[in-house]
């Protein structure tokens, strides 16, 4: 089995994660979401989260819900 890589570092440093996955804007932005009962890797070298793609979606679910307009779902 291939050790997987920090893409943004390359150190083999990454740690499998589960919890709720918060994302927290800049300081003069409103908003930040945090995600439930989910996954991820963390690089504990550079600190970069990798995200899958169940949990990219539900990010993406809830910037839809937030949004005041109407926007269509991707296929």
């Amino acid at each position: 089995m291939a050790t997987i890589r920090c893409p943004l570092c390359g150190s083999e440093s990454l740690e499998n994660r589960h919890g709720n996955y918060s994302l927290e804007p800049p300081a003069n932005t409103p908003g930040g979401m945090t995600i439930s009962d989910t996954t991820w890797q963390h690089c504990a070298n550079c600190g970069e989260d990798l995200l899958p793609r169940a949990l990219t979606r539900a990010i993406e679910t809830e910037q839809r819900r937030r949004l005041p307009v109407a926007i269509p779902a991707k296929s």
